[in-house]
């Protein structure tokens, strides 16, 4: 599968960075394509962390789908990672 990485400068404190990407409830406000997304569940990882099932619906002319992941939220390390579940 094809991969593309990109590094930028952003006018925003990593905090602020870190709440965007974990507010998953609100893509569909600032991501084109995004169409909805629904929190399966929450509940506590391990040490701090959350661990959030997420769906999020892509949409883009005739096509759409389903994208379910695993993010684990890391607050006090500013860290999120996301798994295909």
């Amino acid at each position: 599968m094809p991969e593309h990485a990109q590094e930028r400068q952003v006018p925003f404190t990593p905090a602020e960075m870190y709440a965007l990407v974990a507010d998953i409830e609100n893509y569909p406000a600032f991501l084109p394509w995004c169409a909805g997304a629904r929190i399966r569940s929450r509940e506590a990882g391990e040490g701090d962390t959350e661990i959030v099932m997420a769906d999020l619906i892509i949409a883009y002319k005739m096509f759409r789908g389903t994208y379910t992941s695993r993010v684990t939220l890391d607050r006090n390390n500013m860290r999120i990672d996301v798994a295909h579940a």
